[in-house]
């Protein structure tokens, strides 16, 4: 991660969970914003963390593509979320199938982190918009468990 900018860091701690040797920890700056440290003495220059990193390999743009509009049609789900409350609706046919969530949640001291579901009473916490940071702590690594199980995943809640 000596190549990106800090300005430009969106704190998805992706490098952090593709690290193979674990050079790389996440730590909030003074407003507290996570960012990534790199350990010099354990990094391999293996360049894992480049290779991966959301900023600095911008997905291509596709000029030809579809937009779709909906809603949740169940009033109390809709008013308990955000964007219509389509996140309940994808997560139920998700889990339906014996597939995982993974979103943001509130932890009790009120930071935000992402987590996973494979329950419908377990999708509550993901509801809603959170508006700072959420830690996504190594979550990637959780994610990439499931689909190497051959489980469906949805993943939401990080990068704002």
């Amino acid at each position: 991660m000596h190549n990106l900018p800090k300005e430009k860091c969106s704190g998805c701690s992706l490098c952090a969970n593709v690290c193979p040797v674990s050079a790389i920890t996440m730590k909030p700056n003074v407003e507290g914003f996570l960012y990534p440290s790199v350990d010099l003495e354990k990094c391999i220059a293996c360049k894992k963390c480049e290779k991966f990193c959301p900023e600095l390999n911008a997905p291509t743009k596709n000029e030809n593509c579809d937009a779709f509009a909906a809603y949740n049609k169940n009033e109390i789900i809709r008013k308990e979320s955000s964007s219509g409350g389509i996140f309940s609706l994808l997560a139920e046919k998700i889990i339906a199938q014996n597939g995982v969530v993974f979103g943001a949640k509130f932890e009790n001291d009120f930071s935000v982190s992402i987590s996973y579901t494979e329950t419908l009473d377990g999708l509550k916490e993901f509801r809603g918009s959170k508006y700072v940071q959420a830690n996504p702590k190594y979550c990637y690594k959780e994610c990439a468990e499931f689909l190497k199980a051959g489980r469906s995943v949805l993943f939401t809640g990080t990068p704002c």
